[in-house]
């Protein structure tokens, strides 16, 4: 099953942005869905730039939370989701 990476906006009034995987339609907070699969994790899925710096460790989680199509974490539609830049603290522009 494919997926893509996102930043998101978790309610309305915050403006912190947390780290998401679409499956489908549906956005999964990425930490909630880490910890839902039962995976063990050698990286930090609270934002999209530290699951990038690991890609190496994190593709095998994100592939397998997919396959299971977020491991039973909560989800929301993408058209009620609030998307964030993808990458909020470029190290370089």
């Amino acid at each position: 099953m494919s997926y893509r990476l996102l930043s998101y906006l978790p309610d309305k009034s915050s403006t912190t942005a947390r780290a998401g995987i679409l499956i489908g339609d549906r956005v999964y907070d990425l930490a909630a869905a880490v910890k839902a699969s039962g995976r063990p994790a050698s990286f930090d899925p609270a934002t999209t730039l530290a699951v990038l710096d690991s890609w190496d460790s994190a593709r095998p989680v994100l592939e397998a939370i997919a396959a299971a199509k977020g491991a039973g974490a909560e989800s929301r539609l993408l058209t009620d989701t609030a998307l964030a830049a993808p990458i909020l603290y470029p190290r370089t522009l």
